[in-house]
């Protein structure tokens, strides 16, 4: 049986690298030819990101010395593809959040959610599958996820951050009113800087979304990753 696990994880990378080419193959066919070495480091630099403890986008690891002159209309480029979703820092929780964007200062993510989890060998996904993996590409891969389900249903993309970084929630949305502050956490653990910004006016809830039941407390409510697919 775990012969057969193995296998067809196996043919499911080679899927997915598959659908990786034909991505850095639509960079090659659709990009002006002299922006194309550009594109296809910002994108393959995303995971390498994503796997760090602090997920903002950096252009130095493009590029040693990168700079935004260099690879800002790369980044935007992605975007507009639709390859990488981008979110954007927002230094206070209020409404409307795009008037509280923080300029330069955002995330990437893959729209492949199968393909980031490719990317990082079969070893790496065969501890994600048998629940052993850690560290913080497990948690890249658990906001990589949460990130793809909320553009899905609609969402602008931003994530709160203070200007002195003593807070940080991996995402906020508006709804219902207000500001909704959504923690992803790769386990279950504790949310500090959730639990403060749901003290913050104009907020009217937040969610946690975890490897765990359904729970609430206040006005954090927790779910099962899963279930970001439903907000």
């Amino acid at each position: 049986m775990q012969n057969l696990i193995l296998e067809n994880l196996k043919i499911c990378i080679v899927a997915v690298c598959a659908r990786k080419c034909a991505y850095i193959d639509d960079i090659h066919k659709y990009a002006e030819k002299v922006d194309v070495p550009k594109i296809e480091n910002c994108y393959r630099a995303i995971p390498r990101i994503l796997a760090k403890d602090n997920r903002k986008f950096k252009y130095s690891e493009v590029e040693k010395n990168g700079s935004e002159r260099k690879f800002g209309e790369s980044i935007e480029w992605l975007k507009d593809a639709a390859l990488a979703p981008l979110a954007e820092n927002v230094v206070v929780p209020e409404l409307p959040l795009s008037a509280n964007v923080r300029e330069g200062w955002f995330k990437l993510y893959l729209s492949d959610i199968g393909l980031l989890s490719a990317l990082y060998g079969l070893e790496t996904k065969k501890l994600l599958y048998s629940g052993r993996l850690a560290g913080p590409a497990k948690g890249g891969l658990y906001e990589n996820f949460v990130a793809g389900a909320l553009q899905r249903k609609g969402y602008p993309l931003y994530y709160y951050k203070t200007l002195d970084g003593s807070r940080e929630v991996e995402f906020v949305i508006e709804k219902d009113g207000g500001v909704i502050p959504i923690e992803v956490k790769a386990t279950n653990g504790a949310t500090v800087s959730l639990d403060e910004t749901l003290l913050l006016k104009g907020v009217v809830y937040g969610y946690k979304f975890v490897d765990g039941n359904v729970g609430v407390s206040g006005s954090k409510i927790t779910l099962p990753h899963f279930m970001c697919l439903f907000v």
